[in-house]
């Protein structure tokens, strides 16, 4: 399950990393179309349980209004990931990625309509920490990313955004060495109506 910033977002990203992106050029680098807000990672979902799922999911849209945020700066995950941070809208920077407010909100409801379908067996618990992967460090390698995080903050101011609906991803292994691809399966508007 995911929040996908707008076309203009990833433009203006593309842009801001560029001079990180040139500092490490050795690092396996997303492409602005697969950039995401990983709100809940299900696993699989077994097709008998999807058609109770998109229900489930579609009652949590319906429960949560748009959500501002903003995507700014940068940090990493040990020495294996580079990303930017999601944060609430307007918020002041904490030094990482969102834990809590209106997104952990629908994170939440999501993973609990998830495991209400039966279709959180491979589910990730761990909180939520919004943000959207910038680059991966190769296998079998080390990197300092120090320096990286220090370009990010530098170059990528809040760049304002609205999650406005929810969606429900599908990742599909590419060939050996290569990144998988994300397909969007369905999505539904995060409409705040309560029903």
């Amino acid at each position: 399950m995911a929040a996908v910033p707008p076309a203009a977002v990833t433009d203006a990203l593309r842009t801001a990393v560029h001079r990180a992106r040139a500092a490490a050029a050795d690092l396996r680098w997303s492409e602005p179309e697969r950039w995401h807000v990983t709100l809940a990672f299900l696993g699989p979902v077994p097709d008998e349980r999807r058609a109770d799922l998109d229900t489930r999911l579609a009652r949590v849209a319906r429960r949560h209004g748009p959500i501002a945020v903003e995507t700014v700066g940068g940090g990493h995950f040990g020495d294996r990931v580079l990303w930017t941070a999601v944060r609430p809208g307007s918020a002041a920077v904490s030094g990482g990625a969102v834990s809590g407010g209106a997104l952990a909100g629908l994170a939440t409801g999501v993973r609990r309509a998830a495991a209400r379908a039966g279709a959180a067996a491979g589910a990730d618990d761990r909180p939520l920490r919004a943000h959207l992967t910038l680059a991966r460090v190769p296998d079998r390698s080390r990197r300092a990313l120090g320096l990286l995080v220090e370009l990010l903050r530098a170059d990528v101011e809040p760049l304002p955004w609205t999650v406005d609906r929810l969606v429900l991803m599908s990742s599909v292994d590419g060939a050996p060495g290569t990144p998988p691809m994300y397909r969007e399966q369905a999505s539904w508007p995060l409409t705040g109506t309560g029903r």
